[in-house]
Order: structure tokens, then C-alpha cells, then sequence
């Protein structure tokens, strides 16, 4: 009897399907992640220099991410904030060219002076640069995932806003001479130095795993589209120069979180 009586005093403290000991995705949590990114870049100008053009390069970007969720049966619902940090040196690109440009024999006159043949030369030199860097972005997402356990399997997306840098010049300089005396110039030379915030949103995927009752250990994707910036010089003399930045990111993230 006393054997019985202990045996229905045992209360199983897990089962197949349900979640661990200890583990618990509720409530709010802090939490650290690192990653290895990749920034997508997309370049093009009507300027006529440098071609359209796409870059990748590789980086690494760290960060923290809060926020709150709920589990209802094995399905939880959450929301969730977080700020990467990127070691972006971003990329940069140039080019220049020189023109020279020969009109047919002239005649010029000086009053008090004999008349003196001679030629208008142009010089033209045409440059075009830009550099464009991703700082951080900031993202306000939901979560959805559903637990096994200890894992729990999930999706997210929500909406980002991202600190990028952009430097860009276009340059179109002209000096005519004749005989060696400047007669005429252009300087044609728009530009502009950045630093703003752009818009875009996120989508991703991942895996939490909880590890000890109150910490759990994360695996995701998470892809960021800024959207495309777009950059107008109106100009009386020449026509208007448009330049575009595309900026796309891909982020392979591991991180933990504490549960509180």
C-alpha cells in the first residue's frame, strides 16, 4: 500500500510533445547575437561614366534584441526589437576621363593689332565617384513559432530602419583656350555627403533552443531591404543627373537570449 501510495503521488515532469523541464519561451527576454552579413548594393546614374553596378561584399555585425512573448498550447505569438552594429567599410567606386577637343581655324582681331589666326581647344575632364556604408539598422518585428520541447522552430518580420552613409560627385569641367588664353569655362560639379536613415522592412527564420531554464541559445536568417534611394541634380545647362543606391542584407545570426 505504501509502494501505491507513493506511486500516485508521481507526477511525470515532462512527456513526449509537451515542453521540457524548464522549458519556457513566455514573458520577456534580453539577449546578444553575432553574425555574419553580407550587403547587396545596387549603383546606377544617367551621368554616363560609371555603369550600372552591383557589389557583395562580406562582414561581421553584432547587436542585442528584446521582447515578449506567449505560448498558447504549442504555439507562441511574440514581438520583438533588436539593433545590429556593422563593421561595413563599404565600397567605393571611380572613374575619369579626358577629352580634348579642336574647333577649325578662326580668325580673331585686336583692335590696334594685326589679325591672328588660331584654333579654340577644349579640355574636358569628366569624374564620377560614389562610397556607401550600412552603420546599423534597428527593426521592430513579430514572432511566430511553434515549441517542441525545447525547441521551437520560428518565422518573423516587421519593419527596419537603417543608418547608411552615401558619398557621391560628379564632375564635368571645361576649359577653352585660344592661343593659349582661356576664353570660356564650365564647371559642372554636383555632389552630396549623406547620413541618414532609411526605411525598409525584414523577413526571417530561425530556431531558439532552451538550454537551462532561463537562457536559450538562437540560430537565424534574417534579410533587410532598404529600399532604394534616389538622388536629383536639377540643373539649367545640363540635364538633370539622377543617382540610385539599391541597399539589400543578408544576415546569418547566432545569439542567446536570458528569460526572465
Amino acid at each position: 500500500m505504501a509502494g501505491a501510495a507513493e506511486a500516485q503521488d508521481f507526477r511525470p515532469s515532462g512527456s513526449a510533445g509537451s515542453a521540457a523541464p524548464g522549458a519556457s519561451f513566455d514573458g520577456a527576454y534580453v539577449g546578444f547575437s553575432g553574425a555574419f552579413s553580407q550587403v547587396d548594393r545596387g549603383f546606377s546614374s544617367n551621368f554616363g561614366l560609371l555603369p550600372a553596378e552591383s557589389d557583395k561584399s562580406d562582414h561581421v555585425s553584432a547587436g542585442f534584441h528584446a521582447g515578449y512573448g506567449a505560448t498558447f498550447g504549442s504555439l507562441y505569438l511574440g514581438a520583438e526589437g533588436d539593433v545590429q552594429f556593422f563593421d561595413d567599410d563599404g565600397f567605393e567606386d571611380s572613374g575619369a576621363l579626358n577629352l580634348l577637343r579642336l574647333s577649325g581655324p578662326i580668325a580673331g582681331a585686336i583692335v590696334g593689332a594685326p589679325v591672328r589666326p588660331g584654333r579654340l581647344q577644349e579640355s574636358i575632364r569628366i569624374e564620377e565617384s560614389y562610397r556607401q556604408r550600412v552603420r546599423q539598422t534597428v527593426s521592430a518585428k513579430v514572432r511566430a513559432g511553434y515549441q517542441l520541447g525545447r525547441f521551437m522552430p520560428f518565422v518573423t518580420g516587421g519593419v527596419t530602419a537603417g543608418h547608411v552613409q552615401t558619398d557621391y560627385a560628379a564632375r564635368y569641367l571645361s576649359d577653352t583656350t585660344r592661343n593659349g588664353a582661356l576664353v570660356g569655362q564650365i564647371r559642372y560639379t554636383p555632389e552630396i555627403s549623406d547620413d541618414q536613415v532609411q526605411f525598409g522592412y525584414t523577413l526571417g527564420a530561425g530556431l531558439d533552443v532552451a538550454i537551462l531554464e532561463n537562457v536559450s541559445l538562437r540560430g537565424e536568417y534574417v534579410f533587410t531591404d532598404l529600399g532604394t534611394q534616389r538622388y536629383i541634380f536639377e540643373s539649367a545647362s545640363f540635364q538633370d543627373l539622377e543617382a540610385e543606391f539599391d541597399t539589400k542584407i543578408h544576415n546569418a545570426r547566432i545569439g542567446f537570449s536570458y528569460h526572465f
